[in-house]
């Protein structure tokens, strides 16, 4: 049996589009392709050095699993505290990155294309619900430090 040329060029090259406008040369893994999930302004937090926990309580809107994990860091003098961490996610949970910058600068999560100003000494966050299974680089644009992988499965 013989596959029209036509059957498989066209996912070949939406998943080329796909990739090309994922941007910032993100190395994620996804399953599918990023959805706009929901997500709340940015919030101020009291702390930004403590590693990455999950936080019990309830689930976001729309979100199935129970909890919350929060990534908190500080971004001081050209270095990330907590060191780079990869902070395993259940697909469905909330995800809260909260961060503290000495400079001006900006947080994205690829693959979510999720982003958080930081302001120079002021604490600021951003929250979604990882609906999009695979590995996520979280890293600041200005500076291009890798601040955290979130593995979402």
């Amino acid at each position: 049996m013989r596959v029209p040329l036509k059957a498989i060029a066209a996912p070949i090259l939406l998943s080329a589009l796909g990739v090309l406008l994922s941007g910032c040369g993100t190395s994620t893994t996804p399953a599918d392709q990023p959805s706009s999930a929901g997500s709340a302004p940015p919030a101020a937090s009291s702390s930004a050095t403590t590693s990455p926990t999950t936080q019990p309580g309830t689930p976001a809107a729309g979100s199935p699993v129970a909890g919350a994990v929060v990534v908190s860091v500080k971004v001081s003098g050209g270095r990330v505290q907590p060191r780079l961490q990869t902070t395993p996610v259940k697909a469905g949970q909330t995800v809260t990155i909260t961060a503290t910058s000495d400079v001006a600068d900006s947080i994205h999560v690829h693959g979510y294309d999720k982003t958080l100003d930081l302001p120079p000494g002021q604490t600021a966050s951003v929250s979604f619900i990882a609906d999009v299974k695979g590995v996520f680089e979280v890293e600041t644009h200005e500076t291009e430090l890798l601040v955290a992988k979130l593995s979402v499965a």
